[in-house]
This record gives C-alpha cells, structure tokens and sequence, in this order.
C-alpha cells in the first residue's frame, strides 16, 4: 500500500500542513489526470487511472482530521473499527444529553447554537487527538478518535436540519 503521507511528501504526522497537502495534491492531480493519457497505451493509460484514483483518496483521507487520524491508527497496527477504547460514561451521559437537546430542538436558531456548541467541542477533541499523536499515545488517539465520530455524527446531523 503506498503510505498516503509519502504522496504528498509530507511527514507523517497528525498536525499536517494544509497548505503543502492542497499544493502538492493540485500538482499531482494535474500531473496524473486522466486527460493527460489519450497519448498512452491502453495499459499505461489504466496505470495512470489507478494512480489518479490513489492520489484523490489519499487527499480525501488526509485532508479530514477524522480520516487522517483513523489513517494514522490503522498504520500504527490499530483497527479503530475492531479495537473498542473504553469511552467514559461521563462522555457518553454527555451525547444522550445532546442527542435530547437535538430531538427537541425546532427552530433554526436552537440547531445553530447546538451546532456551535458541538462544534467547539469537536474542536477540542481535534487538539487531544494532535496531542496524543504527537506524543505517540495510540490509546489516548483512538479514545479521542472514537468521541470525535460520536461528535461528528451529532454534527451531521444537525447540519442536514439546517439545510
């Protein structure tokens, strides 16, 4: 498996430089775009379209906190989807908290200051989790990790009653 970091050359770190991943991505994809191929063979041609395809999931997976930290685990030797952590009751007394708040809910402005709420929230999560990489701290990341899909869930969801 090609090492996602390693396409765009970045280290291989949690706190990425967004601005080098969305350089490098942009020049990779015009450098690998299937237009580019009308003059290859049929099989170089399908090269280049397996390539093209790596190159948008690797920057799909790295430019989302989520995914890049799922991505780290998963090079790490852990399978966050097999490998429960314990979360907290006080976590999980927290989300039946917001999903109440979410179920009675019924103007835009009740949804958007849950959102805001949820969101900050998710942004300190987003900072446990930078740290616990930092720190190679697997268990905390996939703790972290395992509340921010709680969070994010939340979040989607009130995002599609705001729409």
């Amino acid at each position: 498996m090609n090492n996602f970091f390693n396409i765009f050359q970045l280290p291989q770190v949690f706190d990425i430089n967004y601005d080098i991943l969305e350089k490098n991505y942009r020049n990779l994809a015009s450098q690998y775009h299937p237009d580019r191929t009308t003059m290859l063979s049929a099989f170089e041609q399908r090269q280049q379209m397996m390539l093209f395809a790596t190159i948008n999931q690797a920057y799909e997976t790295l430019k989302n906190p989520l995914t890049r930290a799922n991505y780290i685990l998963k090079l790490n030797g852990i399978d966050a989807d097999e490998k429960h952590s314990n979360v907290d009751s006080n976590f999980l007394m927290q989300q039946m908290q917001l999903r109440e708040e979410l179920e009675t809910a019924q103007t835009q402005e009740e949804y958007k200051l849950l959102h805001n709420k949820i969101y900050q929230e998710q942004q300190e999560i987003i900072n446990k989790l930078t740290d616990a990489f930092s720190k190679s701290d697997f268990e905390m990341a996939l703790n972290n990790f395992q509340r921010a899909r709680f969070i994010n869930k939340l979040l989607e969801e009130i995002e599609n009653k705001l729409e």
